[in-house]
């Protein structure tokens, strides 16, 4: 579904990421990890088209369809958590859809603005509406930030969900123990090099 050639990018005469090479499959989930400002965000914005390539190549297959859940929220802290879920989805969507996302979100109340909700509310509430439209490629960057261990429960228990069905992932995330339970591959990004640190042929939940 993905494949990165020899890809480097340099800001500033600093190389943030140096010749990286990635090969994903249909329904392989992927763990990357990594100390802060290592270039981790900056390879997603890469992948994702969001800056352009420097040197080297990504390929997308035609039939995927991505979607990626980055650090920071874009809603307006004025608005309500079900204004955000209908701005989001928009009008031309079903209104089945909106169901669906207020049943993957029960435990927020959607009558609160965004600036009420939690730190780890508003993030689950961000990763639910990144699941709008089916997407089969997600990329999600540190996706358990501010969350209570409630919600970041019922965030893996969506994501293995999701693993079942089929779904390519991307996970950038600190915690390396959890990325084993679910990766086949890890890699570390390091001075600018992405290396694999763990290889698992057949993940386990």
């Amino acid at each position: 579904m993905l494949t990165v050639r020899h890809l480097t990018y340099e800001l500033d005469n600093c190389v943030i990421l140096k010749n990286v090479n990635i090969s994903m499959n249909s329904g392989e989930i992927v763990g990357v990890t990594g100390s802060n400002g290592t270039g981790k965000t900056t390879l997603l914005n890469l992948l994702m088209g969001v800056i352009k390539c420097q040197k080297g190549d990504i390929y997308w297959e035609e039939q995927v369809k991505k979607a990626i859940l980055y650090q920071e929220s874009t809603f307006p802290e004025w608005v309500t958590a079900k204004d955000a879920i209908d701005l989001f989805l928009g009008l031309q969507r079903h209104h089945e859809d909106t169901k669906e996302m207020i049943n993957l979100i029960d435990s927020i109340n959607l009558n609160k603005e965004i600036s009420q909700l939690s730190g780890g509310e508003k993030r689950f509430l961000d990763f639910v509406l990144t699941l709008s439209g089916n997407p089969n490629f997600l990329i999600l960057d540190e996706p358990t930030t501010a969350m209570d261990i409630s919600t970041e429960a019922q965030f893996w228990g969506i994501i293995d969900n999701l693993i079942e069905l089929g779904t390519t992932m991307i996970i950038v995330m600190h915690d390396i123990n959890m990325l084993r339970k679910r990766c086949h591959t890890i890699y570390e990004l390091n001075n600018g090099d992405l290396d694999k640190v763990y290889i698992n042929d057949v993940t386990s939940s």
